[in-house]
């Protein structure tokens, strides 16, 4: 997170470009499919789910049949919004703190009208919260107050 902080408040673009944008609305999407199955398949360990036919639609979505990436939509956005409303679902959503979770997932959840709409741009706010993995050495160079600055990203997790 303090790579993309970095970037917003000293990259040589002033954050984040439109190519950039575009590139950040999968990994958004990624994350929004793999949070949503995680707490989905959590219900089963706390509270099961008032309308498991609405969760056992998403996970059809989400197992996806081919190799692209998973789309939110308009059509993934209500399924979501009726999920994330199930009582269940919300009770499981409370247990997060026994299972991995990004918190992250209930921002864009508020947000799903705006991140299901066709037009959909990433804020910095959406790529700060997403999650991506990162693979090999990252680097990025800062100018602050005329000095060079270079960082590198080598990843956070013990398996990156």
């Amino acid at each position: 997170t303090i790579f993309k902080q970095m970037k917003i408040l000293y990259g040589a673009d002033g954050g984040y470009g439109a190519k950039e944008k575009e590139q950040a609305k999968s990994y958004i999407f990624s994350n929004i499919f793999t949070n949503m199955k995680t707490v989905i398949e959590n219900t089963a360990n706390f509270t099961a789910m008032a309308d498991q036919s609405a969760a056992d639609e998403f996970l059809k979505l989400a197992s996806g049949d081919d190799d692209s990436a998973p789309v939110v939509d308009a059509t993934v956005g209500e399924l979501v919004k009726k999920i994330w409303a199930d009582a269940g679902f919300e009770a499981t959503w409370k247990e997060r703190a026994n299972f991995q979770v990004q918190d992250a997932l209930k921002y864009y959840v508020e947000n799903i009208d705006r991140v299901s709409a066709g037009d959909y741009v990433p804020t910095e706010a959406d790529i700060l919260r997403s999650r991506v993995r990162t693979t090999g050495i990252q680097e990025e160079t800062y100018f602050i107050d005329g000095i060079e600055f270079v960082m590198f990203d080598v990843g956070g997790q013990r398996n990156e």
